[in-house]
């Protein structure tokens, strides 16, 4: 969500999973729980994220300190990783056949096309499981890192990220640019090499 400094933010959280426990929390923010299960809370106290036990609810409000774009979800980066089919995990590695990269496997042109889903933030992880460091790059859209190398992130845009041999990135894509749009790797020999592919919005 987009929020000014010094906004009040007023969230209802419903865990409505029957099996998986949950811990939201905003970026770089704090809340302040006012109710539990709808009934009021008698000492509220500002808190970095709420855990949630299945079908438990919570009421709170944030003041964002951090103006920009404001993300509220799960912690647990595995877990986030497969919520809502909003993420995409592209692994990065030494392509075959003279190819200096391959994405989940393969290097262009039979690489598998990449989806976004609409009207929603999608989460990237951009997976280096090869030797060497890797500028990625997409067309036509700006990122989010919420993650750089193990390290969390807030408001940091950009088209262009480098990903560290044998590390991760997270960032947070907003599908709102429609058509195919490139992601390669900027190193110019790399990319010569096949190491691309092509990103689109699914229907």
């Amino acid at each position: 969500m987009r929020v000014r400094s010094g906004q009040r933010a007023l969230v209802r959280v419903v865990n409505a999973s029957a099996t998986l426990e949950h811990t939201v929390a905003p970026a770089g923010d704090t809340v302040q729980v006012i109710a539990l299960g709808g009934n009021p809370v008698a000492a509220s106290q500002p808190v970095p994220g709420l855990r949630l036990a299945q079908g438990e609810r919570a009421d709170a409000i944030g003041e964002m300190k951090n103006p920009g774009v404001s993300i509220f979800g799960e912690t647990n980066p595995t877990q986030r990783a497969t919520g809502a089919r909003c993420a995409n995990s592209i692994i990065i590695e030494p392509g075959k056949d003279g190819n200096r990269g391959a994405i989940n496997g393969k290097s262009y042109p039979p690489t598998d096309d990449i989806l976004l889903h609409k009207g929603r933030r999608n989460r990237l992880v951009f997976d280096n499981h090869g030797p060497m460091d890797h500028p990625v790059h997409l067309h036509r859209h700006t990122f989010e890192i919420t993650r750089l190398v193990g390290e969390r992130c807030v408001r940091v845009f950009k088209d262009v990220v480098l990903v560290p041999a044998r590390t991760s990135v997270e960032a947070d894509i907003l599908e709102n640019n429609p058509g195919p749009a490139l992601f390669q790797c900027h190193q110019q020999f790399h990319m010569d090499f096949r190491f691309m592919a092509l990103m689109h919005y699914a229907e």
